[in-house]
């Protein structure tokens, strides 16, 4: 408002996203030089330490893209430690970006084939999909109150995009993987939620300029537009079409 610097810590989320999104520059030779010696400043800081799951899941596939092999094992490594093989899960609770992930450690797989990697990576999306459910519509886990593992009941508001959209890329990748046309079908299920297939049973994705409402609140579907649901559409659409195009 004030047109000051905001001077604060970055979180380890931000770290581990900052990172992906340099990965995805270097992997595609965008301004090289620029982002390669960004990464590296980047990739030894925060992340590496935090106990949490998800920055270890952005920087897993930001290794991943760039081949740094011994990180990414680090990053790996991590995440299987903290999988809980009766819950089929990585926390006592779903929060927010759930999806990412089981498609980190695909990612992982897509470049470095394991059998017990996959095997966690199916069970912990297979268990997100049969807990998104309102019925047989998907209903990601909303962004007000956590989803408590063994809870019957979550709350039914403040689902986003970029749940929707992870889950949507995880189905695909493993479709990829093991060539089977029933996870294709799962990704698209999951893209149906931007099209109308939600509680409200209406539309989020604009088909004519590619934007995206930022979710479901209890008024109904959101009046804003946000930069991030657009990106997790767009970017969601592109992975499931370059699928089912090859």
């Amino acid at each position: 408002q004030h047109r000051t610097v905001v001077v604060q810590e970055s979180s380890e989320d931000a770290l581990g996203l900052a990172l992906w999104a340099l990965a995805y520059a270097i992997h595609a030779k965008f301004e090289l030089a620029r982002t390669q010696k960004l990464y590296d400043q980047l990739r030894d800081m925060g992340v590496p330490e935090s106990k949490y799951v998800r920055p270890h899941a952005y920087s897993l596939i930001a290794n991943t893209l760039v081949g740094n092999d011994t990180a990414a094992k680090r990053d790996q490594d991590h995440i299987i430690d903290r999988y809980r093989s009766d819950i089929h899960w990585f926390e006592e609770s779903l929060r927010y970006a759930n999806g990412v992930i089981p498609y980190a450690l695909l990612i992982q797989c897509q470049r470095n084939p394991n059998d017990n990697l996959l095997k966690i990576a199916k069970e912990s999306l297979e268990m997100l999909d049969n807990q998104q459910r309102i019925g047989s519509i998907p209903a990601p886990v909303g962004n007000r109150v956590w989803h408590m593992l063994g809870q019957q009941t979550q709350d039914v508001y403040g689902q986003q995009p970029i749940d929707a959209a992870f889950m949507a890329m995880a189905w695909s990748v493993l479709a990829d993987i093991t060539g089977l046309a029933e996870y294709g079908k799962k990704a698209e299920y999951w893209m149906g939620w931007f099209y109308g297939h939600n509680i409200w049973q209406q539309p989020f994705a604009d088909l004519t300029d590619g934007s995206c409402l930022d979710g479901i609140d209890e008024h109904g579907p959101s009046e804003n537009y946000g930069a991030e649901s657009t990106i997790m559409y767009l970017w969601a659409a592109l992975t499931v079409r370059n699928r089912v195009q090859h």
